[in-house]
């Protein structure tokens, strides 16, 4: 449901390819994508390491901003954020989305509910699986982009996809 009004990205073949696959418009520089009219929400689908700066420019240029995870890659970073937002009176939020997912729901739903009861405890474990057997080197978006393994392993599981469990166990508690 949303209305994408244009794409950016500093490779000029993959924002090309992007653009294309998706029929969306494609602006020729950063700057020009933030001066679009009528834009709300910036959507940030850089790699790890770029969230933060480009997230801190949207958010200056006065939209607020949904990030791929995490949306800064240091606690300092993610409050600066945090505070230019408040300052500027926008938003700033990430992936994921689980709590949307319906089976989450349903499980909101029964708590709710009383069907399962009180939680007491809630224990959690991360486990990517053996991701050397998984041949990442195919991972390949329908327009040609490689998943950028290195940005992904260079910024650990944790931060990448710790928010998955805290998304999860904040919205039951």
């Amino acid at each position: 449901s949303l209305n994408v009004v244009g794409v950016y990205d500093i490779d000029h073949d993959r924002s090309h390819d992007f653009s294309r696959e998706h029929d969306f418009h494609r602006v020729e520089s950063f700057s020009e994508l933030l001066e679009l009219p009528d834009v709300a929400i910036g959507v940030n689908l850089t790699n790890p390491i770029s969230h933060f700066g480009v997230s801190k420019e949207m958010i200056t240029a006065g939209l607020s901003v949904y990030s791929e995870k995490p949306y800064a890659v240091s606690m300092d970073e993610g409050q600066e954020l945090i505070r230019l937002a408040e300052k500027h009176q926008k938003k700033i939020t990430s992936a994921p989305a689980l709590i949307f997912s319906k089976p989450f729901q349903m499980l909101l739903a029964l708590i709710a509910d009383g069907t399962i009861g009180d939680v007491q405890i809630i224990k959690c474990n991360i486990h990517e699986g053996p991701v050397h057997k998984m041949r990442i080197d195919q991972w390949i978006s329908k327009s040609g982009a490689l998943w950028p393994a290195r940005d992904e392993f260079e910024t650990g599981c944790y931060l990448e996809h710790g928010q998955y469990a805290i998304d999860i166990i904040t919205a039951i508690l």
